[in-house]
């Protein structure tokens, strides 16, 4: 699953070399990639205990990622961080 998703993570990397990087967007930037890479590889016994309803949506890292994010962009007061 993680092979589909490179060209994705490459095309955010080319993008992120336009970024200047300050402590504010690394932590943007690397919060959700991270959860995102960390749910794609939990092995599905450990999501076993979840209700069907939440298990498909909580075991695609894919989208937890951008979920996380944009809650992020949006609950973070973000210009208060330096």
């Amino acid at each position: 699953m993680l092979v589909s998703y490179l060209p994705l993570l490459f095309s955010a990397l080319v993008f992120s070399q336009q970024i200047t990087f300050t402590a504010r967007n690394i932590y943007r930037l690397a919060l959700p990639l991270f959860v995102g890479i960390f749910l794609m590889a939990l092995p599905p016994v450990y999501l076993q205990d979840l209700p069907l309803t939440l298990r498909p949506l909580l075991s695609n890292g894919l989208l937890v990622g951008i979920l996380l994010a944009v809650l992020m962009d949006n609950l973070i007061p973000w210009e208060r961080i330096e």
